[in-house]
């Protein structure tokens, strides 16, 4: 490829953003601070198609669901299976 050429966005492994705002956050004074430490409701399916869909719902039942502390892992914190590979788990 010649440099008049230039590549689309979405071919061009050096564009990484586009069309992006600027990344900020803002933080309210009087709000207190929030943590995600705890312990959290967890229930795996063995499949995508399995899944329950309304869990986001204040009255969704979700007292047949398991728990999981937070910060944690959830393969070592669940009954789910671990996959042994010959390559690391992808981050």
């Amino acid at each position: 490829m010649s440099p008049a050429q230039q590549l689309p966005d979405w071919q061009d492994p050096n564009v990484y953003e586009s069309g992006r705002l600027p990344m900020s956050a803002s933080v309210r004074r009087e709000c207190p601070t929030l943590s995600l430490d705890g312990t959290w409701k967890f229930r795996w399916f063995d499949s995508f198609t399995e899944r329950e869909g309304g869990f986001e719902a204040v009255k969704f039942d979700d007292s047949g669901w398991g728990t999981m502390p937070v910060p944690g892992f959830f393969l070592n914190d669940t009954a789910a299976t671990e996959i042994y590979t010959n390559h690391g788990y992808p981050w």
